[in-house]
């Protein structure tokens, strides 16, 4: 039994067998029925196994038997502990167990010894369903509708699991690449040149696979929108960041009192908080580092009037002359731009078209209006305290590792990015940070610090358009060029 609920978790929810295992046989050894009436064991042992189940659970969706099952142990509950008569449904006790089980705090007006004992009724049922291989599709006529954001649950960092129709590797190349010429729409001129990216993406493929065993982190790489160009086309499309145009306008070096405190919170975000815009596209337009100054300073805006507009990068695009348009720029000068206009458009009147244009600023339609630009310390502690106590901050990296990005928190080797200054080729924006904890089996835990950082290559990009980066030893560069507007 062990080995086979092993086996069926592990290739669907991305953790080892061994941790199953081991999981479960703390369950065997003390024999079922012992185990279900025991506080202590349910609670600590039952909920782990709980989210390992709930996880495999969440992939295949919920059906009709599972419904069955449920509301008959509701019933039984309810004969004999009025504190979950408000259980109506299989969705309320799914919810109700995983958030009592996660979070103490939620189940607190509930007996801890009912809330282990309906853990233990949960463990077995769902283990019931995971030997029978239930299809599981409907909750209340919504997929996978459970009131809980898995993504948000253990901050959605662990190593993560390909969607169904990610998942290619049972398909032959030829099957995979034209499931990824469907997925994302793509157009070929001629057979010839559609097999040629078909040889293309099966090298890129193999990337991939040593991407996957290189990096020291959690991240997983696989099939994106890139996935049929090659290394060069990549750097030359979407990596145009022009570190010479910073040269030629550099600012001053911000280093106020607050980068010098050690007081800020373990985990940050400003999307938390409501002030970062939506993910946008840049489509193949070189001008990431508009997208970056430009969210900069939406974020500043939100921020500093506690109302949200999202502007134009197009202006900046069109108007920004220290910059070449969709070939290149830098964020800084962007925002010096921004200063000297004066102002910056918002987006729905001068929106973006991902091609250069003749300038066409209106100056009475700038709403947001730029006192200065600062460099901040190429240091990713004063940069985090930077954030915290300001808002999102610009930064440079070399994204060569970036394509293939599925999710998880990215440490590639320096093989893959340079930390050095001079390669740094794309601009992001830095909107949180936190650490996360990964188990390595036998008692031993790993501490992953991370940038949280909004790109610009839509939301089929990373994990919803945002990229997860290992923080604090200057991972791909990223520490080379933090900088920041300050808003007028």
């Amino acid at each position: 039994m062990t080995h086979f609920l092993a086996n069926s978790l592990s290739r669907k929810i991305g953790v080892t067998n061994k941790e199953i295992s081991n999981t479960w046989k703390n369950i065997e050894k003390r024999h079922f029925m012992k185990v279900f009436l025991s506080t202590d064991t349910l609670i600590k042992r039952g909920s782990k196994l709980l989210s390992f189940t709930y996880r495999y659970l969440f992939e295949m969706g919920i059906q009709k038997l599972y419904h069955m099952l449920v509301s008959g142990i509701i019933y039984f509950w309810k004969l004999f502990y009025p504190e979950v008569l408000h259980l109506s449904s299989a969705c309320d006790y799914t919810r109700f167990i995983y958030k009592c089980s996660s979070s103490p705090r939620e189940g607190r007006t509930v007996p801890h010894s009912l809330v282990a004992k309906m853990n233990g009724a949960s463990c077995f049922l769902f283990v019931v369903l995971l030997a029978l291989f239930v299809p599981i599709n409907h909750c209340n006529g919504n997929p996978m509708d459970f009131g809980v954001d898995f993504d948000e649950i253990e901050t959605g960092l662990e190593k993560p699991v390909l969607e169904q129709d990610e998942d290619l590797s049972s398909l032959s190349i030829r099957d995979q690449f034209e499931e990824f010429v469907k997925k994302y729409n793509k157009v070929y001129l001629s057979s010839q040149e559609k097999e040629s990216r078909m040889e293309i993406f099966a090298k890129n493929l193999k990337r991939y696979e040593e991407m996957n065993a290189a990096d020291m982190g959690t991240a997983t790489y696989g099939v994106d929108q890139f996935s049929d160009m090659t290394a060069d086309e990549f750097r030359q499309k979407m990596l145009t960041l022009n570190v010479d145009a910073y040269r030629k306008s550099a600012t001053r070096v911000y280093d106020g009192p607050e980068l010098h405190k050690k007081k800020q919170p373990k985990n940050f975000s400003w999307v938390d908080k409501g002030k970062v815009t939506p993910v946008k596209n840049q489509g193949y337009c070189g001008s990431c580092w508009a997208f970056s100054a430009v969210g900069n300073m939406e974020s500043l805006y939100a921020i500093k009037h506690n109302k949200m507009e999202t502007f134009s990068e197009q202006q900046i695009v069109d108007c920004d002359t220290t910059s070449d348009g969709c070939n290149g720029g830098w964020m800084s000068n962007a925002v010096v731009y921004v200063k000297n206009a004066p102002g910056l458009e918002r987006d729905a009147d001068y929106p973006y078209r991902a091609y250069h244009q003749t300038c066409a600023f209106n100056k009475s339609l700038a709403v947001l209006h730029v006192k200065e630009n600062v460099m901040l310390p190429q240091n990713e502690r004063k940069m985090s305290a930077y954030l915290f106590n300001n808002g999102p901050i610009s930064v440079a990296l070399d994204a060569s590792a970036m394509s293939g990005y599925k999710g998880g928190i990215a440490h590639p080797p320096e093989t893959a990015c340079s930390k050095r200054e001079e390669n740094v080729n794309h601009g992001i924006l830095l909107v949180g940070y936190g650490v996360y904890t990964v188990s390595l089996g036998g008692g031993k835990k790993k501490r992953l610090p991370y940038w949280i950082a909004k790109n610009s290559w839509g939301t089929s990009f990373g994990k919803k358009g945002y990229y997860y980066l290992y923080r604090g030893d200057g991972s791909c560069g990223i520490h080379t060029y933090p900088s920041s507007a300050v808003l007028k």
